[in-house]
């Protein structure tokens, strides 16, 4: 999947694929390092997504306001090792709209208890001006094995080029 996101941003050029626009991955904010990191080293929220999406205090503040009021202020002013996985999800599309993305490329593993229904309204809401690549994987979910696709989306079915040969 990695070499397909490079491809897709434009960082790994491809002979078949012209790419016309800017063409962000939403890279949610990642935390590394032990319990003292936690406390000492990481950047508030606020913080980052200045530096991610290039915005001003004032607008990184306000984009923080608005979505601790969709994850029940669970951003605020935390330090980024301490904010659940899907507020870090949308702290990523945030930053990737603050550059000015023309399209997003996002998976949505991982995201704690945030129901990917409310990523895909985000993102919904800014399908006029942004369009968006979502890659996903079969998981197992309430005892069904599938995958969440974007409501109106298409799906595709991805394989690589060796399990292809193999199973025609």
């Amino acid at each position: 999947m990695e070499e397909m996101v490079h491809v897709l941003t434009a960082t790994q050029p491809h002979p078949r694929l012209s790419i016309r626009g800017r063409i962000q991955w939403v890279q949610p904010p990642r935390f590394s390092g032990g319990f003292l990191a936690l406390l000492f080293k990481h950047p508030r929220a606020v913080t980052w997504l200045m530096r991610a999406g290039g915005l001003s205090r004032g607008e990184a503040a306000a984009v923080i306001a608005r979505l601790d009021t969709v994850v029940d202020g669970r951003i605020g002013s935390s330090r980024i090792g301490t904010i659940p996985a899907e507020a870090k999800a949308l702290l990523g599309l945030e930053a990737a709209w603050a550059k000015g993305a023309d399209a997003i490329v996002l998976q949505t593993v991982g995201l704690g208890g945030l129901p990917e229904s409310l990523i895909f309204q985000a993102i919904a809401a800014r399908l006029p001006g942004c369009s968006a690549i979502h890659l996903c994987h079969e998981r197992w979910s309430a005892g069904h094995l599938g995958r969440a696709c974007f409501p109106g989306g298409r799906c595709l079915e991805l394989v690589h080029s060796a399990t292809a040969k193999q199973a025609s």
